[in-house]
Formats: C-alpha cells, sequence, structure tokens
C-alpha cells in the first residue's frame, strides 16, 4: 500500500540520523487501520481534485491524513470513504508538489490549527530548560525525541 520499501536504501538515507526517533506502522489496506487504530479517526482526505484550503479545513485533534501517490493521488474507493477533503493551493504551472512536502505543510498547518504545534514547542522549550542544553537544536531534537517515543507515529496505509 506504500507504493515504495521502507527498506529501500535511498529512503533510509533520506531520512538520515532521524529513523531512531520515528515508529512506523504500516497496515495492509484502509479497512485495516479503521479497524484499529483509526477507528475513532476523521479521515481526512488530500486531493488536488477539491476540497478546502488548508488554511480554512477545520483540522481536529482526531483527523487521520491521508495522502495518495503525486502521480495518482489517493485511489477513488480511499476517496469515496471520506467527505473530508483539504487541498493545498498551488499556483501558476505547478501542477503537484512532492508527497513529503504536501505531508509536511498539512501536518504543520493541521498541528497549528489544533493547538498541538504549541502544546509540543512549550515541552520541548521546558525540556530544554531542565536539561540545562547549550544549543536550541540539540535540545529540540532531544525533546522531539522522547515525545517521539512516547506516541507520536508516522503511519501508512
Amino acid at each position: 500500500p506504500l507504493g515504495f520499501s521502507l527498506g529501500d536504501r535511498y529512503l533510509k538515507r533520506a531520512g538520515l540520523d532521524y529513523w531512531p526517533y520515528v515508529k512506523v506502522s504500516v497496515w495492509p489496506d484502509i479497512d485495516a487501520y479503521l479497524a484499529g487504530p483509526g477507528k475513532k479517526k476523521r479521515l481526512v482526505s488530500s486531493s488536488s481534485r477539491g476540497g478546502t484550503s488548508l488554511q480554512h479545513f477545520p483540522f481536529t485533534s482526531e483527523d487521520a491524513l491521508l495522502l495518495g501517490p503525486e502521480t495518482r493521488g489517493l485511489p477513488d474507493e480511499v476517496m469515496e470513504r471520506t467527505s473530508h477533503r483539504v487541498r493545498i493551493p498551488i499556483f501558476g504551472k505547478v501542477r503537484s508538489l512532492n508527497l513529503s512536502t504536501a505531508a509536511g505543510i498539512l501536518l504543520v498547518q493541521a498541528m497549528s490549527a489544533t493547538g498541538l504545534l504549541d502544546s509540543l514547542e512549550n515541552h520541548a522549550l521546558a525540556e530544554c530548560r531542565a536539561a540545562k542544553f547549550n544549543t536550541t537544536n540539540t535540545c529540540a531534537r532531544e525533546a522531539f525525541s522522547t515525545l517521539g517515543n512516547k506516541g507520536m507515529t508516522k503511519s501508512s496505509s
């Protein structure tokens, strides 16, 4: 269901030294996700084919963001399962965005809109002060890795 292998050496290289901080969960299909951890989530599909612009979309903390392959987007059978659609406005001659770029844009907007970004930042800053780290980057990396190991999940379906 991913369209790529998690064992791919290029994927590993792209993840640099962050892989130890990422909890990866993979489900065989959307039904398996919905029967498990996605049971109480609101499915939000992303599509260039329509939807509410991300700056106006009413994100909630119960959203599960669905993104499809760059070349064709989400399959129709997945799009039919959700009435919540968000799109990233793009202008000019740009047809689409790289999947990782689109995922990052959507995730930051959703985290900001729901207050999660502020919460994580405040937690990270408190961890920094408590640990008396010398640099903000080292501090943030350590604080976010601690949070990541407590349940922030990168999931693909």
